[in-house]
């Protein structure tokens, strides 16, 4: 059986399957990686004016 997880998007509650959303967030953990390694820290938390 396979284990699914309940998403909530916008006012709807749909079923994902789990092994999905931990892909997806695998993904956004990879983005965020190559991220900090082209910009330096100070950067991503400072505005510019």
């Amino acid at each position: 059986m396979v284990q699914t997880t309940q998403v909530k998007i916008k006012s709807d509650t749909i079923k994902m399957p789990s092994k999905i959303i931990e892909a997806i967030f695998e993904e956004l953990r990879l983005l965020r990686n190559e991220v900090r390694l082209l910009l330096p820290q100070e950067e991503l938390l400072t505005f510019p004016t």
